[in-house]
């Protein structure tokens, strides 16, 4: 069950993705069920501080006012994009999404309707860290699609 600050939270990126993710050709449910996962439902410093609702790193190169020091590590430092707005964050996310090579053959499977290949193409590029990456997104869109 969710509490108050998670339903207005998946309303607020919902409404975002519904708006932003059709211009992109990207599903707005991956984008939402995303923004909600890699944020912790807005929870996260990173969401907080930063409006970075989907983990999107800097590099050192870019460093600059629109990046966000999360932490340094013995690697080094842990950079990512700052936002002006969770709407900023959410465009980036799209064309990211949306126009990235990297991303070309999860779009492929996407314009063929097939969610699930499309998510488990997707989270082997943008999380492969996580095994369970594509189920967990998976989940979310299913919770979202039971509200929308």
């Amino acid at each position: 069950m969710l509490n108050e600050k998670q339903m207005e939270f998946r309303r607020r990126v919902s409404d975002l993705a519904k708006k932003i993710a059709p211009r992109h050709g990207v599903d707005w449910r991956v984008m939402a069920a995303t923004a909600i996962l890699e944020s912790g439902w807005g929870e996260t410093p990173l969401a907080r501080e930063a409006h970075n609702l989907f983990g999107i790193r800097s590099f050192a190169a870019e460093a600059g006012p629109d990046t966000f020091l999360l932490r340094s590590t013995e690697e080094g430092d842990l950079l990512f994009r700052r936002y002006p707005s969770d709407a900023a964050a959410c465009e980036a996310y799209a064309r990211l999404i949306g126009a990235s090579r990297l991303y070309a053959p999860a779009r492929i499977v996407a314009m063929e309707r097939a969610r699930k290949p499309f998510v488990e193409r997707l989270a082997r590029i943008y999380c492969p860290a996580d095994p369970a990456y594509a189920l967990k997104i998976l989940q979310i869109v299913k919770m979202l699609e039971s509200v929308s």
